[in-house]
């Protein structure tokens, strides 16, 4: 099991009340790259579809010893235009149309595939751009919660990985994390520790685990449950951060 399963689907998007940092317009970019196509060769009557042997065109094919062109070996094929990228905060405000933020369509789920890959684009363009790097964190976490729900869990996992990746990346920005986003690291961490446990990378998912209790985890009766776990609980490093976290949680609650 993992843990905000069912949490953290009511968080608010990481980047939905924060400033983009290249303002998006109003809507999406239509699609203005045209194709080009082939002129139709106009139809010929029955009667003069073959030449028949011996007509003035055979002969000029003869003379010149090879025959003829035909008409399309000219042409020269046309070069298809490129649609220009979008700016790194279009890219966002389409991620965050693809993703239903701000204004959820029950009718229409959320394609994190689409926000996914727009805003790969949109750190292509800007790698440091604190809005896309929360976004993306969230979205990939969502995603991966999404795909281990319904059974797909060798893809889900790898997306907890990649949100640890992005969650990293955007704490490095030096972002200050609010109350919602420490929620979410908290998820981010412990999911990720999930995942490495299963591939038997203990050692960085116990350091996972500890990143979850700094980000503030207190949920004993998940951590000693959760079978994704099992692999480390016989190890000295896990029961020692799991005394840490009981030390916490005595402390708080005092």
């Amino acid at each position: 099991m993992r843990f905000g399963r069912l949490i953290i689907a009511a968080l608010v998007c990481a980047g939905c009340s924060k400033p983009v940092a290249t303002p998006p317009t109003a809507s999406s970019t239509p699609r203005a790259a045209t194709e080009n196509q082939e002129k139709p060769v106009a139809s010929q009557p029955e009667d003069l579809a073959v030449t028949p042997p011996g007509t003035a065109a055979e002969k000029v094919s003869d003379e010149a010893g090879k025959p003829a062109a035909s008409p399309s070996s000219s042409e020269s094929p046309a070069t298809e235009k490129k649609e220009p990228v979008p700016p790194a905060g279009e890219l966002i405000a389409q991620a965050r149309e693809a993703t239903g933020a701000g204004v959820p369509n029950p009718l229409q789920p959320p394609d994190f595939d689409k926000a996914i890959e727009l805003l790969q684009k949109a750190l292509e363009q800007e790698p440091k751009n604190r809005v896309a790097l929360g976004f993306i964190t969230e979205c990939t976490q969502m995603y991966g919660m999404q795909l281990a729900q319904q059974g797909i869990e060798e893809k889900g996992y790898n997306l907890f990985l990649k949100s640890g990746e992005y969650l990293r990346r955007w704490r490095e920005t030096g972002t200050p994390l609010g109350d919602r986003e420490k929620q979410l690291a908290t998820f981010v961490y412990y999911n990720e520790a999930c995942a490495l446990a299963l591939k038997k990378e203990p050692e960085k998912a116990i350091a996972s685990l500890g990143e979850a209790l700094d980000a503030g985890f207190s949920d004993l009766n998940q951590l000693d449950k959760d079978a994704d776990l099992n692999s480390l609980r016989d190890r000295d490093d896990y029961k020692k951060l799991r005394e840490q976290a009981l030390e916490r949680i005595g402390a708080a609650n005092k």
